[in-house]
C-alpha cells in the first residue's frame, strides 16, 4: 500500500523555561493522507470532515476471521432456537400421553 502523508505542525510550545535550551513541542497537527493504490477506497464523512482508507481486498486473516465468526453465529442461532423449541415440544408430546 502506498500512502503519502503531509502533516503541518502548528502552535509550538516551549517545554523548558526561559534561559534554558528550547524544547519545542506542537499542540496542533493537521495531516492530509493520499493514496495512489487502486485497491484502497477513500471514505469521507461530510458531516464531521473525517476520512479514512478502506482496503478493497481480502487476505487469509480476514477470511479466517469471517469463517470463525460465521460458525459462532450459526451455532449461536441454532442453540438459541434449540433451547427455545425443545422445551415446548417436550410439553406438547407429554400432553398427548
Amino acid at each position: 500500500m502506498i500512502y503519502e502523508i503531509d502533516c503541518e505542525f502548528n502552535d509550538p510550545i516551549d517545554l523548558n523555561g526561559p534561559g534554558e535550551t528550547p524544547d519545542f513541542e506542537y499542540s496542533k497537527m493537521s495531516c492530509q493522507a493520499t493514496s495512489t493504490d487502486p485497491t484502497l477506497a477513500l471514505i469521507k464523512n461530510t458531516e464531521t470532515g473525517s476520512e479514512f482508507y478502506l482496503s478493497k481486498t481480502l487476505n487469509y486473516g480476514d477470511l479466517f476471521l469471517i469463517f470463525f465468526l460465521t460458525i459462532f453465529l450459526v451455532f449461536g442461532i441454532w442453540k438459541f432456537f434449540w433451547d427455545l423449541m425443545i422445551p415446548k415440544l417436550v410439553k406438547v408430546f407429554n400432553r398427548s400421553e
